[in-house]
């Protein structure tokens, strides 16, 4: 059902899309907050989702006094809902504006937030983040950290006093520079806007992933691939009402959502951000990059693989093996590998992937062999962990290779040591184990020179097998004797 509220303007200059699943008095706090606009009324609509919610939002919209009389407000229902992507691509579709601004349906919007959005816009076209104060807090944090409650019919008042909280402030404010590398991965959709054009020629926000989260990453992702820079819009101001989480649960769904984003894009930078998490990525994708520029090629291939009896006869039986490193001089007679992924690979569709390894586009189990060459060696030790205990989720057996390179690599390539060290620590760590040392994998011997052609640089071969390394809480090892 459709509720319209208010005069249409014949074509708005913004159309304000906001996504609604409960949280009635929320609602309400930020459409009051849309009266006080500077745009003026008749230059911006404002569009509500109602996205399956218990209560009728048409319905509570109407009885708000003066609202219909102050802003130009439709209200849609969606019977069942459609989730967040799909409520604010039904308001987009729905929206005249040049610009769409994205509002969540807890984000108070200061007086400016539609103006300034309208200028960033102006210059170029532009996938806009704007300043949004208290993002994370629930009403415990806010109530321990802030303090009572605020009137939040006092918006000049609310955000007065919210410029005076170090707690409330938006972490994008420094996080978010012109020159940051992955600044898609800030498209955080509290508080954003971007062309409407732009906005339906990428397609929109991409309903496939089956709950909230790491949707509008994605989105900025495409954007950017368009054309369309992220950037921070700090004049554009809105405050995110404090509300309930399961920050543990939201935590697995973005780790779940971080997948998808990544099989569907796998590119060097998203790898970059699902790895070292996005706030890392900003030093660790250069860092990649010059990595891979001063690679010695020959440090991965596999030019002495066919002197491996018992290797070569793993490929030769595997139906689909990926190859981690490179597949320059790889061998006449064994089988081409039916996915190559390496730093110097050249990207093509479904076989070949430009990427560390610490993240393979690949299902569970999806290849019968992994092969890892001596490109390992060259990465620190946690990352090429990461790189074992990937290739042991996507394939049924892994081998690793060691001399069987033209020229590999003695120890690991200490630039990019010192450059993934301090972002090897993701801030999701507690709630998945993540490899770190060699000691989580069994190296059972295949391949091996016997005496005396056994030497440093003796071409060899080993299957890996993970050792079960379960979470262990501080609380364990105090509360009981260990030996």
């Amino acid at each position: 059902m459709l509720c319209l509220l208010g005069g249409m303007p014949e074509v708005p200059d913004v159309s304000v899309v906001i996504p609604a699943h409960n949280r009635p008095d929320e609602l309400l706090r930020t459409l009051r907050s849309l009266t006080f606009q500077s745009l003026p009324a008749d230059a911006f609509e404002v569009i509500v989702v109602d996205d399956g919610s218990r209560d009728d939002m048409a319905a509570l919209c109407e009885a708000e006094r003066g609202l219909a009389d102050a802003i130009d407000l439709r209200v849609v229902r969606n019977p069942e809902s459609l989730g967040a992507a799909g409520a604010r691509n039904r308001g987009a579709a729905l929206a005249a504006g040049k610009v769409l601004v994205f509002l969540d349906v807890d984000c108070v919007a200061h007086p400016d937030l539609l103006t300034a959005h309208l200028a960033a816009q102006a210059t170029r076209p532009i996938a806009a983040c704007g300043y949004t104060y208290g993002r994370e807090l629930t009403p415990e944090t806010w109530a321990l950290r802030v303090g009572a409650a605020w009137d939040w019919h006092a918006i000049d008042e609310v955000f007065t006093r919210a410029e005076s909280h170090e707690v409330l402030r938006d972490p994008l404010d420094e996080l978010l520079s012109p020159d940051s590398h992955g600044a898609w991965a800030f498209f955080w959709t509290h508080n954003v806007s971007v062309p409407r054009d732009a906005f339906h020629t990428v397609g929109g926000f991409d309903e496939s992933f089956p709950v909230k989260g790491v949707e509008d990453m994605e989105l900025g992702l495409r954007l950017g691939l368009a054309g369309l820079a992220t950037r921070f819009v700090p004049t554009a101001r809105a405050l995110h009402q404090p509300h309930e989480r399961a920050r543990h649960r939201d935590l697995l769904r973005d780790r779940r959502n971080e997948f998808l984003l990544f099989t569907r894009h796998p590119l060097f930078e998203v790898e970059a951000v699902c790895s070292f998490d996005l706030l890392n990525a900003r030093t660790v994708i250069p860092a990649l990059d010059a990595f891979t520029a001063r690679l010695d090629p020959r440090s991965l291939d596999t030019a002495r693989l066919s002197a491996l009896p018992a290797a070569t006869k793993a490929i030769a039986e595997a139906e689909r093996t990926v190859l981690i490193g490179s597949s320059a001089a790889w061998p006449r007679d064994l089988p081409r590998p039916a996915w190559t992924v390496g730093p110097t690979e050249a990207s093509s569709a479904d076989t070949s992937y430009r990427l560390i390894g610490t993240r393979l586009p690949l299902a569970d189990r999806q290849a019968d062999l992994a092969v890892i060459t001596d490109y390992w060696r060259a990465l620190p030790e946690a990352t090429a962990c990461r790189v074992l205990d990937e290739a042991l989720r996507c394939a049924a057996r892994v081998m690793v290779l060691c001399d069987v390179s033209t020229a590999p690599h003695r120890s690991p390539d200490p630039e990019l040591s010192a450059a993934l060290g301090p972002g090897d620590r993701p801030y999701w760590e507690h709630t998945v184990a993540v490899p770190r040392e060699f000691q989580q994998f069994r190296f059972i011997g295949l391949d091996r020179a016997e005496p005396p052609q056994e030497h440093a640089g003796a071409s060899r071969s080993f299957e890996i097998e993970a050792v079960d390394w379960p979470l262990t809480r501080l609380s364990d090892l105090t509360a009981h004797r260990t030996e």
